[in-house]
């Protein structure tokens, strides 16, 4: 048995492309956010995607979706105070999300698309380490709530 996706590929590419440009506007990155591509040169940043999810769907045939999705960094230090400021990275654009919300200002998801919620659901956290190049891989998890408007709305 095959376990059918709540997202399509293309409802998840929108999304998260709409996520990236929003990312690309937090003050301070130390480099450029991509969808889904951690370049092997470090530092580098992505937007990655998750499995799971979920869509409750209205009398009128839109619906409230929850997307859940990765916040990823790579460095290439070995010393411990680099590694803490990966995770201040992490969480600069944690806050920026928060900041957006805290202004009303999130951002339009295209597509009859509406962001209501951008949060992190975990606190920055060592993923990976590639010890004979000295890189480490920082992740963060994070949620997207947003409402997909009907026809008729």
């Amino acid at each position: 048995m095959t376990e059918k996706s709540v997202f399509t590929g293309r409802e998840q590419a929108q999304i998260l492309t709409s996520l990236v440009q929003l990312a690309n506007q937090c003050p301070g990155l130390p480099c450029e956010v991509y969808l889904d591509t951690l370049s092997e040169k470090a530092p580098a940043m992505c937007l990655g995607t998750m499995t799971g999810g979920s869509k409750v769907y209205n009398v009128v045939g839109g619906y409230t979706a929850e997307l859940p999705f990765t916040i990823n960094l790579k460095i290439s230090e070995r010393f411990t105070l680099k590694r803490i400021n990966a995770v201040e990275v992490l969480g600069k654009l944690g806050a920026f999300f928060e900041q957006l919300k805290q202004q009303d200002a999130l951002p339009d998801l295209g597509d009859r698309d509406v962001c209501l919620d951008i949060r992190m659901e975990t606190n920055p956290y060592l993923f990976d380490t590639e010890e004979s190049g000295g890189k480490a891989h920082y992740q963060a998890q994070c949620v997207l709530v947003y409402k997909h408007k009907s026809d008729y709305e």
